[in-house]
């Protein structure tokens, strides 16, 4: 972060990386999800609504709810 700043995508990427690897080595869900919202708000935030990097993010958090067994109703 010190190179690029808090809300630069790349620390999103970062941010996303950290949440798959808490998801699949153990430190728990509640800090992947965590840690993907926290990169989909810098993506937001940068990127805008529409880029494909902020979908990328909703469809993480979609697989963390996935996983914790929460029903997502998209209707």
């Amino acid at each position: 972060m010190k190179n690029f700043g808090e809300n630069h995508p790349e620390v999103a990427s970062t941010y996303s990386n950290m949440a798959i690897v808490c998801s699949d080595g153990g430190d728990g869900l509640d800090r992947a999800l965590e840690y993907h919202k926290k990169s989909l708000s810098i993506r937001v935030n940068c990127l805008g609504e529409n880029h494909p990097g902020v979908t990328d993010s909703y469809h993480n958090i979609a697989d963390v709810y996935s996983d914790q067994g929460e029903l997502i109703n998209t209707y």
